[in-house]
């Protein structure tokens, strides 16, 4: 593999990014609390990564497809566990 400079740095921008949410996803899924995480930052991190991801499809760039797709995984999770936890607040109220 021999990649020039630039798409290197590219590339592992791009992990960074796309791995940066991966500790956030692992504390929600450990503490089972999203509190403080916003649903407007959500949905605004959703569509950024969906509009990034067919960006990446009309440039045919391989290195933003991965990463976009990733980080959208991510944000859909946090999504879910968001809807997840707050429904089992409702379900077992606290006395």
């Amino acid at each position: 593999m021999n990649l020039p400079i630039v798409e290197l740095l590219g590339f592992i921008a791009a992990g960074l990014s796309s791995c940066s949410f991966i500790p956030q996803v692992y504390r929600v899924y450990k503490t089972k609390s999203m509190q403080n995480i916003s649903w407007c930052m959500l949905g605004i991190s959703i569509l950024a990564g969906t509009l990034w991801l067919i960006y990446g499809f009309y440039l045919e760039n391989s290195i933003l497809i991965v990463s976009s797709a990733i980080t959208c995984s991510l944000h859909i999770s946090l999504t879910y566990f968001k809807f997840k936890f707050k429904m089992r607040l409702q379900e077992y109220p606290k006395y």
